[in-house]
C-alpha cells in the first residue's frame, strides 16, 4: 500500500478551473446577495445542506452539541471526506479497489437518501421558524414576483 502523488497532481490540475469558478460564484453571491446558497438565492428556502458549514465551524471550535443542533449530519463530512480521499489516493490491489468503490457507491446512495429524508423532516418540523430553516425573502423569486406585481 502506497500513496499515489501523481494522481494528486493530476487532480489538482483538473480541479483548478472548477475551483476558481466556485470561488468566483461564492464571492459574487456574497457581494450581491449576501449568501452563497443557490437555494436561498433563487427561492429563499434552505437547502438540504443548510447549516452544515456553520456546524463544521462549531465542531472545529469544540462546540459539538451546538454543531449537532445546527446540522446533525456534519459528522458524515468529517468521516466521509477522508475515507473518499484514502480510497482515491491509496494504491491497493485492483480487487480491493473495486470492492471499496462498490461499497462507497452504496454508502453514497444511502447518505443521499438520509440527507433527503432529514431535509424533509427539518422542513416539516422547523421551517420557517428555527435557524437555519428560515425563509429568506431577499431572493430572486421574490424580486421577479415584485416586478410582475408592479407591472400588472
Amino acid at each position: 500500500m502506497k500513496f499515489d502523488f501523481k494522481k494528486v497532481v493530476q487532480d489538482f490540475q483538473w480541479v483548478k478551473i472548477p475551483a476558481l469558478a466556485m470561488i468566483l460564484y461564492g464571492l459574487i453571491g456574497e457581494l450581491i446577495f449576501h449568501k452563497i446558497c443557490l437555494f436561498r438565492i433563487l427561492w429563499g428556502i434552505p437547502c438540504p445542506g443548510c447549516g452544515i458549514t456553520r456546524a463544521l465551524f462549531l465542531a472545529i471550535q469544540g462546540n459539538f452539541l451546538e454543531a449537532t443542533k445546527m446540522h446533525p449530519l456534519w459528522i458524515v463530512l468529517v468521516i466521509g471526506v477522508p475515507v473518499v480521499l484514502l480510497e482515491r489516493y491509496l494504491v491497493l490491489s485492483e480487487q480491493t479497489t473495486k470492492r471499496i468503490k462498490r461499497i462507497n457507491r452504496i454508502v453514497l446512495y444511502i447518505l443521499m437518501a438520509v440527507f433527503l429524508v432529514f431535509y424533509i423532516y427539518r422542513m416539516v418540523v422547523y421551517y420557517p421558524n428555527s435557524a437555519p430553516m428560515v425563509y429568506d425573502s431577499d431572493n430572486i423569486r421574490e424580486f421577479i414576483l415584485r416586478i410582475f406585481q408592479k407591472k400588472f
